[in-house]
């Protein structure tokens, strides 16, 4: 079977103090900066769908109705932008985006639904290793299921940029937030100095 991110997070914080996910990782402003800019960016280019052709090449299909609603709006509330902004956002998150993909009864999607990348698990049958979504509370078959992956081991799950990364980012949070709490005292660092014998003003 394939881990869930839990699996992919060893238990605990890292050795600076921070416990990393990717949602924490967003509190890194240097982490957040690179996420926005690449998922806006991505999600600025235009989305087409293409038809194969039987003798090679391909034909642009912008009446399908596939091609009309991820122009449009994938799940009826979100532009298209928007929508592939949060699923590109996933990807670069968590290593993987999920959009659970409605029909209907001709066969036509009607919606593809962002589903929450850190309980959505790619799983194997053991019996006959077929593959499926588990989402925590149901599952979906693979044609039910928009999955983009980043980078992986096998091809089918992307590993998490931030797991991958998390002893750096820990380490940024934790200096993050020590300047945070210097600053927050006046930038005087506290304590007190003792000495086993009482100091002339000199001294002192």
């Amino acid at each position: 079977g394939v881990a869930g991110w839990d699996a992919l997070l060893p238990r605990g914080g890292t050795a600076a103090g921070a416990w990393v996910t990717p949602d924490s990782a967003l509190g890194l402003t240097s982490a957040f900066a690179a996420i926005n800019t690449i998922a806006t960016d991505i999600a600025s280019l235009p989305l087409k769908l293409y038809r194969k052709r039987a003798g090679g090449g391909r034909d642009e299909v912008p009446d399908h109705p596939a091609a009309m609603l991820m122009a449009e709006s994938p799940d009826g509330e979100t532009t298209s932008m928007r929508w592939f902004q949060a699923h590109i956002g996933h990807v670069l998150g968590w290593g993987n985006g999920y959009g659970e993909i409605e029909f209907d009864r001709s066969g036509y999607p009607t919606g593809v639904y962002l589903t929450d990348p850190s309980r959505t698990v790619p799983r194997r049958r053991p019996q006959d290793k077929v593959l499926y979504y588990d989402l925590g509370n149901g599952t979906l078959p693979p044609y039910r299921m928009l999955h983009t992956a980043g980078l992986g081991f096998d091809g089918l799950v992307g590993y998490s940029p931030i797991a991958k990364a998390r002893e750096a980012v820990g380490l940024a949070l934790a200096a993050e937030q020590y300047g945070a709490g210097m600053f927050g005292n006046g930038a005087r660092p506290g304590g007190v100095l003792k000495t086993p014998r009482k100091l002339k003003d000199d001294a002192v």
